[in-house]
């Protein structure tokens, strides 16, 4: 799995690349929105969009 920096992100994470910044699976990602307080919450864009803000995912890193 390709490491992503916190630099390299851009305003709208996609899933992918959220699950590769946190080195796990999408849909641990999902997982850890129900079960951990305070994880950021993935956002729908558009009818085909979906992803986290960067503000939020920055947030989330700094509170840990």
């Amino acid at each position: 799995m390709k490491v992503v920096r916190l630099e390299d992100l851009p305003e709208i994470v996609s899933p992918r690349l959220a699950a590769a910044f946190f080195q796990c699976h999408r849909t641990t990602l999902w997982r850890w929105e129900k079960e951990i307080p305070g994880f950021p919450k993935a956002k729908r864009f558009t009818a085909r969009k979906t992803g986290y803000l960067l503000g939020d995912i920055v947030a989330y890193v700094r509170s840990i």
